[in-house]
């Protein structure tokens, strides 16, 4: 997981494109754009369960599916491990990219409202031209999160990584 975090930053910060900026939900890490290819992703999260408050370090030896767009499924976008997934890993439940999010506003109710801060996926970044690390003393555990609120739109293909 973090092979795939490190190359779509990678390819958003030089010249890839925009959406390709690594955003989940039940992941959690601190960005270092001024660090070389690999070591930019650090303080990596994970909750599996999301509807609980618990935060876990990545365990390189566990399997954990992810669920993303067939698009970035097959590598594109700087999503390049993703391309390297054994096939038979690959499920494609063939859903419309919007049909989840449209799923998902249709039975809330009342307004949709960010997430908690701890629970954005970028905790804090630091750009690749800073001196340091710009801290928003207001938010929480003296972080700056660096996201808009995005729910995962897309569940066209999931596997185990």
């Amino acid at each position: 997981i973090k092979i795939v975090l490190e190359e779509a930053l990678e390819n958003a910060l030089n010249g890839g494109s925009t959406g390709a900026y690594p955003y989940a939900a039940g992941l959690r890490y601190d960005v270092d754009a001024r660090e070389e290819m690999g070591n930019r992703i650090s303080g990596l999260e994970i909750n599996i369960r999301l509807a609980e408050a618990s935060w876990d370090a990545i365990d390189a030896e566990m399997s954990y599916t992810v669920v993303t767009t067939d698009f970035l499924a097959r590598g594109q976008d700087g999503y390049f491990e993703f391309g390297q997934v054994d096939e038979a890993l690959v499920v494609n439940t063939f859903t419309e990219y919007s049909q989840p999010f449209i799923d998902y506003t249709t039975i809330q109710e009342g307004t949709l409202v960010n997430p908690p801060l701890d629970e954005f996926s970028t905790q804090s970044f630091v750009p690749a031209e800073a001196d340091e690390e710009v801290v928003d003393e207001t938010s929480s555990a003296g972080k700056s999160p660096i996201s808009l609120f995005c729910i995962t739109t897309t569940l066209l293909a999931a596997f185990a990584i």
